[in-house]
Formats: structure tokens, C-alpha cells, sequence
């Protein structure tokens, strides 16, 4: 059937018709033009974010004491660790959870690196397993990370965070984007010297670089000082 000769009969139709053909094409021509304009501007976005956002030794935090600290460890007998046990030592502090894939990507290495400083005494690191959902009990989260890390041939120790005390205390210090995981190295004083949210690859070799650099500056402490 010929539309326009089927209409030729009703010209209101005809009408309408040509009526509608171009604004139908203008809001085509606006719908494309929006579109892009958002595409444009998030890109911009996603820009700006980019280069505002800083990590490891550049982040806004490094230089800053991390103070009132509470992680309570793995095995219930030990005693509660505090910001205490950070001064005199090089920390890295790791975030994570079992329920979190970037943490799982992530762990293998973080259990390398425990593997290679391990060694050194002035070297120490604290995995605090975050729980997944705010019902699971104290209980349930060590039964949830020692059946995850039996997978690996050795374990760094393990802590919690309950009420998530230190987890506040963080974001207090200006951590707006915690996320899991998260790691932090600290000098001696307990002062971060880096700190990472999130993972991607290679991130770990950045960290080792930053241990190594803090280990040898420790090691160079403590024989001027002996």
C-alpha cells in the first residue's frame, strides 16, 4: 500500500504527517547533541578525577600519625593491638575481606611480600579482615578468614576491627574514599608513608619499593644510633 496515496483522501492526515516528520528530526538532532554532552562531560569528569586523585607516597594522608588504634587479633588470646605496636617497626597494614574479589587478587601478593620482609625484624605487617555485611559476628569473621587462608603455605598476622574503631578513625584523618582493600605502610614513628585504596596490577611492586626504601632508612638508624 502507497501511504501517500492512501492519505490523499484525508488531508489532515497529510497534515499531521509533514508536521511530524521534522520534529521528529530536530529532537533526533537534540538527542544526539545531549548525548554527546553528557558522554563529554563525564569524560572531563573522569579526567579531572584522575588527576586529582593521588596514591601511595603522593597521597594527602602520607606525613600524617596514625593514632587510636584498636584491632583486635586472630587468636582471641593475644592481646588487642594499638598504635602501640607500630612505633619502632615498618607496617603495612592491609584492609580486606574474603567477600571482596580486588582482596583475593590482591592477597597472594600481599603474602609475598610477607614472604621476602618477613626476615627483616624491623619489618611487620597486619592483615585486618573486614566483615561483609554489618550482622556477621565476631565469631563467624575468624571462622570465614582462617578457612580462606589455609590456601596460602604461610599467614602474616591477622587482626579485626571491631565497631570498625580504626576504620573511623582513618576516614576521620581525612580517608573520604575508604575502600577494600586498602593498604598503608607506616615508618617507625607510625606515621604513613603510603597508602593505597583499592588494587590493580603490579600495585605490589610499588609497595615493596616503599619498604625497602623504609627498611634501609631504619637499618641506617639503628647503626648510627648503636
Amino acid at each position: 500500500m502507497n501511504w501517500r496515496f492512501f492519505v490523499v483522501d484525508e488531508p489532515e492526515r497529510i497534515d499531521t504527517v509533514d508536521a511530524q516528520e521534522p520534529f521528529t528530526r530536530r529532537h533526533s538532532r537534540l538527542l544526539v547533541i545531549l548525548i554527546v554532552g553528557v558522554i563529554v562531560v563525564g569524560v572531563a569528569w573522569m579526567a579531572r578525577h584522575r588527576m586529582n586523585y593521588k596514591e601511595g607516597t603522593a597521597h594527602p594522608l602520607v606525613g600524617t600519625r596514625l593514632t587510636q588504634v584498636r584491632l583486635e587479633p586472630l587468636e582471641e588470646s593475644a592481646p588487642v593491638i594499638t598504635e602501640e605496636n607500630f612505633h619502632g617497626k615498618i607496617t603495612l597494614i592491609n584492609f580486606w575481606g574474603t567477600w571482596c574479589p580486588p582482596c583475593r587478587l590482591e592477597m597472594p601478593h600481599l603474602i609475598d611480600l610477607y614472604k621476602e620482609f618477613r626476615g627483616d625484624s624491623n619489618f611487620q605487617m597486619v592483615l585486618v579482615s573486614c566483615e561483609g555485611s554489618p550482622g556477621q559476628t565476631a565469631k563467624k569473621l575468624r571462622e570465614t578468614t582462617t578457612q580462606y587462608l589455609r590456601q596460602f603455605d604461610v599467614r602474616p598476622p591477622v587482626a579485626f576491627d571491631p565497631d570498625q574503631v580504626t576504620r573511623r578513625r582513618i576516614a576521620e584523618l581525612g580517608l573520604s574514599d575508604f575502600g577494600y582493600p586498602t593498604t598503608i605502610i607506616l615508618d617507625e614513628d607510625g606515621v604513613i608513608r603510603g597508602l593505597w585504596v583499592g588494587y590493580r596490577d603490579g600495585l605490589e611492586n610499588l609497595q615493596r619499593s616503599l619498604l625497602r626504601d623504609l627498611l634501609t632508612q631504619a637499618q641506617r638508624k639503628s647503626k648510627t644510633t648503636s
